[in-house]
């Protein structure tokens, strides 16, 4: 795309008013765009052309804003990413989500709960540190949701008793096993 034909373009949020960088390749073409919020911002052409920025970033601070209020935190936990996070599938090279397959050919088996790391153990067997983490995500994610919802019929019945009772979900590590101390009924 010639300099004529880019330039007073808008992409999402951006308009192009000039190169960026005079001296470099046409595939490394860069636009200097401002933001409708005031921001001005230089981008590849391709991320332009593809639709990969469409903002100098406060598109992202936005919509970050807006889905955070239409998220319910208890405890620093997300409710429906936890949610979510239980149903979806592997995230990693490992093949499954909280293992790591170590340099020996083990399985290192975490997982994290508010914004705690959890070591669950290594197993040379696939199938045994999947197992290890399911049952790390019963306990804690599981036991969190089914706590919680038990929680929110009482509260809604009691008002009174929810608003002297805050909801908590207190985890400890005990050995091998999750010790979890709870109000929710």
């Amino acid at each position: 795309m010639k300099a004529s034909e880019f330039i007073g373009k808008r992409f999402g949020k951006l308009t192009v008013v000039a190169r960026a960088n005079e001296g470099e390749s046409a595939k490394n073409k860069r636009w200097h765009c401002v933001c409708d919020c005031g921001n001005e911002v230089d981008v590849f052409a391709g991320n332009l052309l593809q639709g990969r920025t469409r903002s100098c970033g406060c598109l992202n601070r936005e919509q970050g804003a807006t889905m955070h209020d239409h998220m319910h935190y208890q405890d620093n936990t997300c409710i429906e990413r936890l949610e979510r996070v239980r149903r979806e599938g592997k995230n990693n090279k490992a093949g499954f989500r909280g293992l790591f397959q170590t340099k020996s050919g083990k399985y290192r088996a975490t997982i994290t709960f508010q914004r705690k790391h959890y070591f669950l153990g290594y197993f040379g067997d696939f199938d045994d540190a999947v197992q290890a983490r399911l049952e790390a995500e019963d306990e804690l994610q599981g036991g969190y949701l089914e706590a919680y919802k038990r929680y929110e019929v009482r509260a809604a019945d009691d008002p009174l008793w929810a608003e002297k009772n805050p909801f908590y979900f207190d985890v400890f590590r005990s050995g091998r096993r999750f010790e979890i101390s709870t109000n929710e009924a």
